[in-house]
């Protein structure tokens, strides 16, 4: 084609490009106007520190690839992401016509491209049907409960704050707000449920869902997180679920990896040294919080049998290298594995996993 065609065409396409960006912020406009925005203010404080971990000083240079450099025409990013802020707003407004159940593939199939961040405390909180759960309790249950400043657990919560996301704006110092709030989830939820009390690994629980909604909101997802999902069996003495889940996996990681799981075995390799933080903290210890994230997307739909799959995932996509390695090798090549393998690629292989409920 002529340069000069060239030039035309490429002056028409701007063009027509601007036209539509026009139309669709004028109905992009109207519908917000309709649709109050959701706001999640916490979800601000996510970016600075997004891919740090508790971790990161032992990671060294290893660089994710989620965090790599994409550079993105645009006009073509712009008009992108506000296609699909205006399709989770549409989502958001139609929630309550959706049946969990019946329309699980279709909710899968958008939840797993990631939900937007200020989206994302809304429909957590809607997964975990945290409305029903308040719908049970008095309305003003965590405020009377953080009235209640002796708590039996205050002394071992007040001890791992420091521990939890110590890199990440929210969490940086003991007097910051990030660092009372999550004291006072962890609180309450010691009182609301003297039973399970408090365990470490709860802190990293409730500072992912402080990065995106209110305390209260917070302490009502981990009522739903310990009670729907049945996690509270992680947490009570004993660790009794911990062990079950860990069986489980060492069973499942047997029948669909046999060379690798041999391996591990060979190398006195155990499933306690490298899983048990993916099951107490749903990722959220090991993993930089950009893949948190997208993993607690699918986690509130899947529940989880999304963490056998993550789990057998990384396993399978390491299995190469780690078929080659020895002890101490093996368990800093699980520990770094979070920098080293795409999130999606992490997705796209666990959601391909279907599990067999005898194994």
């Amino acid at each position: 084609m002529p340069k000069e065609d060239l030039e035309e065409s490429s002056q028409n396409k701007e063009f027509v490009e601007g036209e539509c960006m026009s139309d669709f912020k004028e109905r992009y406009d109207e519908f917000s106007e309709e649709f109050p925005k959701i706001n999640d203010d916490n979800a601000a404080k996510f970016s600075e520190y997004e891919n740090k971990t508790i971790d990161d000083e032992n990671i060294g240079n290893i660089q994710s690839k989620n965090s790599e450099d994409i550079k993105i025409h645009p006009k073509f990013d712009h008009r992108s992401r506000l296609i699909e802020i205006e399709e989770w707003r549409f989502i958001c407004y139609d929630f309550e016509k959706f049946d969990l159940e019946k329309d699980h593939l279709k909710i899968l199939s958008k939840l797993r491209k990631g939900i937007p961040a200020q989206f994302r405390g809304f429909f957590w909180m809607k997964l975990a049907e945290v409305e029903n759960i308040k719908n049970e309790h008095s309305e003003n249950l965590y405020y009377q409960l953080s009235e209640i400043k002796n708590a039996p657990c205050c002394g071992d919560i007040y001890r791992d704050i420091s521990r939890t996301f110590p890199r990440h704006s929210l969490f940086r110092d003991k007097n910051n707000h990030g660092q009372n709030s999550l004291f006072s989830v962890l609180r309450a939820y010691s009182l609301y449920n003297p039973d399970v009390g408090y365990c470490q690994g709860m802190g990293f629980i409730v500072g992912v869902l402080l990065m995106y909604m209110s305390e209260e909101d917070s302490f009502y997802m981990l009522i739903s997180i310990l009670e729907k999902y049945k996690f509270s069996g992680l947490y009570l003495p004993g660790l009794p679920l911990l062990n079950t889940h860990l069986e489980k996996l060492r069973k499942i990681f047997k029948k669909r990896i046999p060379n690798l799981y041999n391996h591990f075995r060979n190398e006195n390799v155990d499933e306690t040294m490298y899983a048990s933080q993916w099951f107490m903290t749903i990722f959220a210890y090991s993993f930089n919080l950009d893949a948190v994230a997208r993993i607690w997307d699918l986690f509130f739909l899947e529940g989880v049998d999304l963490i056998f799959k993550i789990s057998i995932a990384i396993l399978k996509i390491l299995k190469n290298s780690l078929c080659n390695q020895s002890f101490e090798n093996i368990l800093h090549t699980l520990k770094t594995a979070p920098y080293t393998i795409n999130i999606n690629d992490i997705i796209q292989c666990a959601l391909s996993i279907k599990l067999n409920y005898k194994e």
